[in-house]
């Protein structure tokens, strides 16, 4: 988890792993990690999770979109440059199932999905 962690810019997004409705994760203290890449806006009808819109930075080539949770927690996605994102916009995320990684809580350690 930390390298996962400490390699890639924007950095890996972590959540605990009963986070994501209907996502089994591999143990019930696994952490889900995504990278901001694997992060698309959806429907409602096709979301993972619901999300707020909070700081929308543009880079050019992309935007890395802020987003927040109800709970609270922020995550980093990356958006192409034509992408219409208003900050507190309500929107919907959906993660690319083949591109998620788990690890255990307690050691870090990346764990094969179920």
């Amino acid at each position: 988890m930390f390298v996962a962690a400490f390699v890639g810019s924007p950095e890996i997004n972590l959540l605990p792993g009963q986070s994501i409705p209907g996502l089994r994760p591999p143990s019930p203290n696994a952490i889900l990690g995504f990278r901001p890449h694997d992060v698309a806006i959806v429907g409602p009808e096709a979301a993972d999770l619901p999300a707020r819109v909070d700081i929308v930075e543009h880079r050019g080539s992309d935007l890395l979109v802020l987003l927040r949770l109800e709970s609270g927690t922020e995550l980093r996605m990356v958006a192409p440059p034509d992408a219409l994102l208003p900050a507190d916009a309500a929107v919907g995320i959906r993660l690319d199932r083949e591109q998620l990684h788990w690890f255990e809580r307690e050691s870090g350690r990346r764990m094969e999905a179920t």
